[in-house]
């Protein structure tokens, strides 16, 4: 069945996600990828706030009919309150997804996390190819570059709408350490 874009958040993340395209990949399956990776993270806390979405694609399967990503997701979702950009919600989590793909249509087949606790390793070990267990199993190889794109994803929008003090507004210094953005 293909998907259609529904009103939500995941909408606007999807503009501001596709200001650089720099994984290689088409159009039609960024788009795709966007909209699945925030239809499966949103909740109801999801309205009013804005989302975020950075990935880092290990590996890339394709066929004529299909296609497999092996990636790291990285999910925010962001608030402006008093000033401070607060991250409200997120996750940081090796994922697989499977769509049967028709030009630049791309339909879900499969998306994949694995489980938590002890079974964690034992179920990337299962779905990943052996040659990627260690970047499937290690987030820190690209946590700090996945979330400073959130942060200016996050950032940028709330500069083009108008809801964002001065103070945030000349950010220099995106890091966790500046006073300015708050993650609590």
């Amino acid at each position: 069945m293909s998907r259609s874009l529904k009103k939500g958040p995941f909408v606007e993340a999807k503009l501001y996600n596709r200001i650089c395209n720099r994984n290689g990949i088409d159009n039609g399956l960024k788009a795709f990828l966007d909209e699945e990776i925030a239809r499966q993270n949103e909740s109801d806390n999801t309205k009013g706030n804005f989302v975020a979405i950075d990935y880092e694609i290990i590996k890339l399967k394709e066929t004529d009919s299909e296609v497999t990503l092996y990636m790291w997701v990285l999910y925010e979702e962001y608030s402006l309150k008093n000033g401070k950009l607060n991250v409200e919600a997120g996750s940081h989590i090796p994922t697989v997804i499977t769509a049967a793909k028709n030009g630049e249509i791309y339909d879900l087949k499969e998306y994949w996390q694995p489980r938590d606790g002890s079974y964690y390793v034992k179920d990337i070990r299962k779905k990943f190819p052996f040659h990627l267990w260690l970047k499937a199993t290690d987030s820190q190889w690209c946590i700090d570059k996945q979330t400073q794109r959130c942060e200016e994803k996050a950032l940028k929008y709330f500069r083009q709408n108008g809801n964002i003090s001065k103070n945030v507004d000349n950010i220099v210094d995106q890091s966790k350490n500046d006073p300015n953005i708050s993650f609590d």
